[in-house]
Parts: C-alpha cells; structure tokens; sequence
C-alpha cells in the first residue's frame, strides 16, 4: 500500500513538473526576433526596426506591435503574419496611454495576415489620444473565432479616423458555438471613440473566399456603436468582388458606407429563388450610392427590359439609396459589338412587418438607335486599309446589325463573357 500510494505521489510530481515546465515555456517565450517593451509585459515589438514577421507558435498572453510609443507618432510599423495562435491584440502601430495625454497619430501601419488562428482584436493602426490615417489589414487566409466578440479596424482613433482600409480576400470570420450563441467579428474601416470627431474616406474590401457569415462590415463606426458615415465628399466605401471575379455570400451586418461598389457581378436574372449577390441580415443605408462597374453575361443570354438582378437581400433594411437612375452600361459582345443601355440600381418597397427588403440591378432602355459593327470572323483580312494581302473591305462596306429595343440577344458565337461596364459617373 506504502509502495503504490509512493509511486503515485511521484507520478503526480512528474506529471505537475512537465505541464508547469511545458506551461512555463509557452507562456514565456516570444518568437524569434521579438521583444518585450521595456516596462510593458506581455507587449512584444520587433527586435530591430519597425517590421516584423510570425510564421508560428501559439501566444495566448502577448500583444504584438509593429510600433509601440507611450507618445507622439506611431508610423510605419508592420506585422506580417503567417501562421500562430494569437489570444491577445495585434497592432501595426500603438501609441499613447490612458494616463497621457497628447495629440499623437497613428499612420501608415500595417498588418498583414495569410494564415493562423485569432481571438483578440486587429489594428492597423491605433492612437489612443489623436488621429488614425492611412492604417491597413489585408488578410488572405486565417480563423478568427473570439471567445466572445472581436473586432477588426483600418484604423482606431479618440480623434479623426481617416484613410483607413482593411482588404479581406479570405479567412473565416466569427461562428455559432455548440451551445447556438453568435460569436461576431466586426470589421471596421475607421472608428473614433470622439462623438465629435471623423471616421471618414475609410474602405472596406472583401473578395475571394472569405467566410462573413458571422461578421459585420462598417465603413464608420463611433463609440456606444454608432454608425459613422463620411458623407458624400468623404465617403466611406463598400467594394465587393474584383473584377475578375464575383464575390457572393452571406454577411451579418453591413453599416456605415457611402458608397457600395460592385467591382463585378455575373449576370443571373432573378427567378425568385435567388438570394442575390450577398445575403445580409441588416443592411444600414443613409442615401448610399450603389454602383456596379462590370457585369459578365454569358453566350445566348436574352435580356430584356425589366430584367432584375438582386445585388443585396436584406433580411432587415433600414435607409435609403441615392437616385442612381441616371446610369448608364455599356454592353460589350466580343471585340467590336457594343451598345449602350440603361441599367438602374433600385430599391425594393420595405416590407411593413418584417423590414425585408433589396437593392437590384434592372435593365431599362436598351437602345435601338445605335448602329454596331459586326466584329470581323477569324480570317477575313479586310481592314479598310486597301493594303496588299488585304480583302479591300472599308469600314463602309461592312454590315451593321441594329438591336432591337426591347430585346438584346447575346451571341453564342461571340466571346463567352461579355462585360457590362458602369459608365454612370464618367
């Protein structure tokens, strides 16, 4: 009895001594080419310079910063991020503290992150007593799951946050936790703590794979969680997509924007189904203008006046969009078949009981005036230059083909995609 009860005290000891020394050593050690700030623990900048890099390791008790300054300005400073755990805040540039006072700014900081896990909050850049302008957080790849809620800022100021940016073209953002409570990240282009400050000329991009299904996007936001916009000389703005590619997906919140661009979006005529381009449960405007830059519409689409494409579904609609009734799109079919159409950014009655609403895209005037040249088939040479080897065709000797004006048929012949290029603020 004397020799078990005796082998498991030691087992006991043994077993305490690895996970405190293991415990020790994960707690203690920051990674390679980081230090503590002196007087700061847990606050860790880079060892040389303005710049650093993380690529692993798991850091539940440590704030990262490009710059750290307890005054004056905090600029330049990056973190480049590619892998680790990360429980606490990460900062591009940090400056000023809650028992000092002075004018400081936080400036062209940023953070980038590819891939790892994150729980704290994200800056680019923060200035506890002056201004924010041009920070950025471009991320392409990570898990941001909080334990409760988290937030991601551009730019965080108690002044005028101005400039700002966060660029997100993938990663996964917030969740639902096995017990059904909402684990939300929001991500913020620029936030004043001032109610009487600026959180204005902020941008806030997403594209590619990014899962926003548990995140709120905010152009402006202020503190108390009010909704800042910059207004029409200063706004702040929505791109959604590339032009390249689409994105779609669902979002929680999009809130406090001037402007929301489509950078792209592949025409899907509406047939009651669709959710549209993003599904959002609340959607905040205030006079918003929405715009689409480019449209892609596939070979032996029909279009006609009428035709809707939902861009936004909205769960809960709360404001207004600008008039955009004056725009115009230019339909592009191959190389040299073009005719310019109207193309309204509208927005659907607010349903009285539930607050349900949408923004859409429709087709309204589609021009048959416009005469366009067929584009030349593979092989015929004729280039109106009366040039040896050529067929002798002039441009006047080509046919026209005239579009209908209520009906607009895209080849199958013609290239696969055709483009529908926003020219209303030209």
């Amino acid at each position: 009895m004397k020799k078990n009860l005796a082998r498991k005290v030691t087992l006991s000891i043994l077993a305490g001594a690895v996970l405190m020394s293991s415990s020790v050593a994960w707690a203690a050690d920051p990674p390679k080419g980081w230090k503590e700030v002196s007087g700061r623990s847990s606050w860790y900048v880079p060892e040389s310079g303005t710049q650093g890099s993380i690529g692993s390791g798991e850091y539940s008790d440590k704030n990262f910063a490009g710059v750290f300054n307890e005054t004056g300005v905090a600029q330049d400073g990056v973190i480049t991020i590619s892998g680790g755990s990360f429980g606490k805040d990460i900062y591009g540039g940090r400056t000023g503290l809650p028992a000092k006072s002075d004018d400081s700014e936080a400036k062209n900081n940023a953070v980038n992150i590819s891939n790892g896990n994150f729980g704290g909050n994200i800056h680019g850049g923060y200035s506890l007593h002056g201004n924010a302008t041009n920070n950025s957080v471009v991320i392409s790849g990570g898990t941001f799951k909080p334990g409760s809620n988290s937030f991601i800022y551009g730019g965080r100021a108690n002044n005028d946050a101005t400039d700002n940016s966060v660029t997100i073209s993938g990663g996964t953002f917030g969740e639902k936790d096995a017990s059904g409570k909402e684990r939300i990240v929001n991500i913020i282009g620029g936030y004043s703590y001032n109610i009487d400050k600026k959180s204005k000329k902020n941008t806030v991009s997403i594209s590619g794979d990014a899962n926003l299904t548990y995140a709120k996007l905010y152009g402006g936001l202020e503190i108390g969680d009010n909704v800042k916009y910059g207004g029409a000389s200063n706004p702040n703005t929505l791109n959604i997509g590339t032009a390249d590619k689409m994105y779609k997906g669902n979002v929680k919140g999009i809130a406090g924007f001037d402007v929301i661009n489509f950078a792209s979006i592949d025409w899907e005529e509406d047939d009651g189904t669709d959710d549209g381009v993003i599904k959002v449960e609340t959607l905040e405007l205030d006079t918003t203008e929405v715009t689409v830059d480019k449209v892609r519409v596939a070979g032996g689409t029909t279009l006609e006046d009428g035709d809707k494409m939902t861009l936004i579904d909205a769960a809960r609609l709360i404001g207004t969009i600008a008039n955009n009734n004056d725009d115009k799109v230019t339909i592009y079919q191959g190389v040299a078949r073009t005719v310019e159409v109207k193309a309204e950014v509208k927005q659907s009655a607010v349903e009285a009981t539930t607050s349900k609403g949408s923004i859409y895209l429709e087709i309204a005037g589609l021009n048959s005036s416009v005469e366009v040249p067929e584009a030349d088939e593979p092989g015929n040479e004729g280039t109106g230059d009366d040039k040896p080897g050529d067929s002798g065709t002039t441009e006047e000797d080509k046919p026209a083909s005239k579009l209908n004006p209520q009906v607009l048929v895209i080849g199958e012949s013609r290239a696969a995609a055709t483009a529908f290029t926003n020219q209303g603020s030209e």
